[in-house]
């Protein structure tokens, strides 16, 4: 029945006093906090194991290009020409082309821009549904997206050199009914 179903919901604490039964039925999932006070997991995709950073501010979850590669997810490539040997009309009309299909595909969803240092980063959806689970939990089905992510390069152990990393965005956590963290431990 949909009116008994349990919406996903986000509740914060401000102490610990009475939630001992919050985590009756859940998973435990091994975390570490950063000294930013970040809590870093790891996900499983595909059943590869990458390491993320758990942000319940994101509303996406976005994998960069290693962790894509490592789970064994297939990006779709650029067949295009080299631009250095199209005229210039070519050139042209392939960019107002391409300006229009990607105007659509950020009105779908499929892509999606963040900022960058030198201007919007895209972030592509994966092509087909993954298996996403957090330690022994599943979280279900999910399409993250793929792409750079600056902030992951300004954390220890989850930057740009640290290979297969993640961000696990709310997409993805809603598909559990509660997540918990307390005492240093993540329960899904």
């Amino acid at each position: 029945d949909a009116a008994e179903e349990v919406k996903p919901s986000l509740t914060f604490f401000g102490d610990l006093i009475g939630t001992d039964a919050l985590n009756a039925g859940l998973c435990e999932v091994p975390c570490r906090q950063l000294e930013s006070g970040l809590v870093c997991v790891t996900m499983r995709v595909n059943g590869v194991d990458i390491p993320l950073l758990l942000d319940t501010g994101s509303p996406i979850t976005v994998l960069n290009a290693a962790a894509a590669t490592a789970a064994g997810i297939v990006m779709p490539g650029s067949d295009e020409p080299d631009e250095n040997k199209l005229n210039p009309f070519a050139k042209a009309a392939r960019m107002a082309k391409e300006a229009i299909e990607d105007a659509q595909l950020m009105a779908s969803g499929e892509v999606a821009l963040i900022g960058g240092e030198n201007g919007p980063i895209p972030l592509r959806k994966i092509p087909e549904k993954a298996l996403i689970a957090l330690g022994d939990a599943e979280l279900g089905m999910g399409r993250p997206y793929v792409g750079d992510i600056p902030s992951l390069a300004l954390l220890d152990g989850l930057g740009a050199g640290a290979g297969p990393a993640a961000i696990l965005g709310t997409d993805v956590l809603r598909q559990r009914t509660k997540l918990l963290l307390r005492d240093g431990k993540v329960y899904v």
